[in-house]
């Protein structure tokens, strides 16, 4: 399972009352672990421009 799959699953979880708070807490943690995971991502794969 990926990163992006689990943190959109945990961020419905948080619109389940109960589980707001925490749900919330892991949804913002794994979303900036996603857009560093993105970015690096991104840094590192090979730019290929051709005009």
């Amino acid at each position: 399972m990926g990163l992006g799959l689990l943190t959109g699953v945990v961020g419905f979880a948080s619109l389940i009352p109960a589980l707001g708070d925490i749900a919330g807490a892991i949804f913002g943690l794994g979303a900036i672990a996603w857009f560093i995971a993105v970015g690096v991502s991104l840094l590192r794969s090979p730019v290929d421009v051709k005009v």
